[in-house]
């Protein structure tokens, strides 16, 4: 989720590993919901994007949906011959 508030990304049904990220752009503060494996890849991505001095803060999400499962949609269930 890009540029949403903390009410928004303050949901359970996002994966554990979702990281909160907290930036400025032009005087203005945002909050985005990522994932990724390592804090260091979020950090140069968002350096490179908007700057060096843009990432404030990286916080865990609040999310609770392990990853494995998160956005799984079970397959349709074929008809059995009789």
């Amino acid at each position: 989720m890009q540029r949403t508030t903390l009410e928004a990304a303050n949901d359970k049904k996002y994966p554990t590993d979702a990281k909160l990220v907290h930036y400025e752009v032009e005087g203005k503060m945002f909050i985005d919901l990522t994932r990724s494996q390592k804090n260091v890849n979020i950090f140069d991505l968002y350096c490179d994007t908007y700057g060096k001095t843009a990432v404030k803060k990286i916080d865990f999400g609040y999310g609770t949906v392990s990853p494995q499962r998160w956005g799984y949609k079970t397959p349709p269930q074929k008809k059995k011959r009789r």
